[in-house]
């Protein structure tokens, strides 16, 4: 309340007035400068056009763990996937899986995997909801950035107990946009186990060219 109350004085008096308000416009400034610089560094892995949505790109999942390795190659457009899982040809469209028996597609009533879920757009929701650990720059503009997730808020998992307090690392590279991403689950399953996600060409795919097996 003192400082207030000599704020007040001092803007009441011509010789103090300037000097005062040139101090409350610095202060003003200086709040400002911190809390930009912190959103900034929260979401520093989006890039400088970061309101072009992602529509289209290529994508490798591998899902390593003791048992082995599990590989998806594939292509991403708008509402259409081609990928091969298993070496087995499938293409989704609007949220239908189809295989090819011959060159017939024919719908796939289950699938292992949820693709979906580690798509571009869930997994930049997932790091924008990290806390980051530390962040390493690159001379070619790209980032190495090291974040921790609570493992319920990890959507990529069906987890039943939502009562466990783990903290799972994740690594992201970032150029203009997201390229790669490493989720490390080994504290949840006790075990070694990580999935690795990586995109290539973001928005540079045309069109999806069904064809044949």
């Amino acid at each position: 309340m003192g400082f207030i109350r000599s704020i007040r004085e001092n803007l009441k008096d011509p010789k103090k007035k300037s000097l005062t308000l040139l101090g409350i416009y610095l202060i003003f400034f200086i709040i400002v400068f911190i809390l930009f610089n912190t959103s900034s560094k929260k979401d520093s892995y989006i890039s400088e056009s970061e309101e072009d949505e992602v529509t289209s790109y290529e994508y490798i999942y591998n899902f390593n763990s003791e048992n082995g390795v599990i590989e998806i190659i594939g292509t991403h457009k708008d509402t259409e996937d081609l990928f091969t899982y298993n070496g087995l040809k499938y293409y989704k469209k609007d949220n239908v899986l189809y295989t090819y028996q011959g060159n017939e597609l024919v719908e796939v009533p289950t699938f292992p995997l949820n693709i979906d879920q580690f798509g571009y757009e869930n997994i930049e929701k997932i790091v924008g909801e990290c806390t980051m650990i530390d962040e390493t720059s690159y001379s070619d503009k790209s980032s190495k950035i090291n974040y921790n997730i609570n493992i319920n808020d990890l959507d990529i998992l069906n987890i039943e107990d939502t009562n466990l307090d783990i903290m799972i690392p994740i690594e992201v590279k970032t150029s203009d946009y997201i390229e790669e991403v490493t989720i490390d689950l080994t504290n949840y399953y006790n075990y070694k186990y990580t999935i690795n996600i990586k995109y290539d060409n973001i928005n540079k795919i045309d069109s999806i060219k069904v064809g044949t097996n």
